[in-house]
């Protein structure tokens, strides 16, 4: 140890006596002090070495291969990747709008009274686990069917519909994967939302037989007069007159008021001269002409 070599020379040099034992100390010593001054310098070079070549080599390791480094479609996927990873099993399947090159078919969303979201699943096979919104639709699907199903006086078109609808809620639904966690939710949520699904179902049979009865109805201006006491002919009849603007009402009455008597008589007025509110066929010829 070169340090405390020259530390105890330095307490022994005014201890020496003769000349000869005095130079021979302070060579000594000489020489501790250049191996002091030298031996830091030689630490201090190989750390810089050493430092310089971790540089390098951390410099070497992150650079992306040329390849990739050229290749922007490929960067470009990795960080659509990415970004998708990070999204929970609700949105990580729906497709993405940012590839134009995306042949997937877009999500179906389902309208219903729940307020909650809904996406019709793929057909079979698809061999991945639905996500949140697809398997609400499974469950909730379910139960509107079901209520349709119990309904005993459908017509034949309406039992007609009713299969479609099954048809294709089989070949969507009828076997998926799914998380437990999941589809626990799913049934908390069809639990609580259970009487706005079964509107949902009516709101579906009313539309069924809101079409037939317009076919009904187009049948039957131009053979029969339609009744006044017939609720769904009244509707009919002013839905007409709001159309052209004579009915000034937001909503459409089922039976026969006086705002539509007076909607019926400005029709008359303008479009047949006639002054009165009587409805016959001739009013019913230019109404729905």
């Amino acid at each position: 140890n070169y340090s405390d070599l020259v530390f105890y020379i330095d307490k022994f040099i005014p201890l020496a006596d003769s000349g000869y034992e005095r130079s021979n100390v302070l060579a000594i010593r000489s020489k501790a002090l250049k191996n002091i001054s030298e031996g830091p310098k030689g630490v201090v070079g190989y750390i810089l070495m050493a430092f310089a070549l971790l540089v390098v080599v951390s410099i070497f390791l992150s650079e992306p291969p040329a390849k990739d480094r050229l290749n922007l479609d490929q960067t470009r996927k990795k960080i659509l990747s990415k970004k998708s990873s990070k999204h929970d099993g609700e949105s990580s399947f729906w497709p993405s709008d940012t590839d134009e090159n995306d042949s997937k078919p877009k999500p179906v969303i389902v309208k219903s009274r729940t307020g909650l979201r809904e996406i019709k699943p793929p057909v079979r096979p698809h061999n991945r686990k639905l996500n949140l919104y697809e398997i609400r639709h499974a469950v909730f699907q379910k139960m509107r069917l079901a209520y349709l199903g119990e309904i005993d006086d459908l017509t034949p078109a309406e039992k007609e519909k009713l299969e479609i609808l099954k048809e294709d809620y089989e070949s969507r639904c009828k076997f998926y994967k799914y998380d437990n966690e999941v589809r626990e939710k799913v049934h908390w949520d069809a639990s609580i939302y259970a009487p706005r699904i079964i509107q949902d179902a009516q709101d579906i049979l009313a539309e069924w037989r809101g079409e037939s009865s317009k076919d009904k109805i187009s049948n039957l201006v131009d053979k029969e007069l339609l009744s006044l006491q017939n609720p769904q002919h009244v509707q009919a009849i002013i839905k007409r007159l709001k159309h052209y603007g004579y009915f000034k009402g937001e909503k459409i009455p089922q039976n026969w008021t006086n705002e539509a008597k007076r909607a019926l008589l400005d029709f008359k007025v303008s479009n047949l001269g006639i002054v009165n509110n009587e409805w016959d066929m001739k009013t019913q010829k230019a109404l729905f002409k």
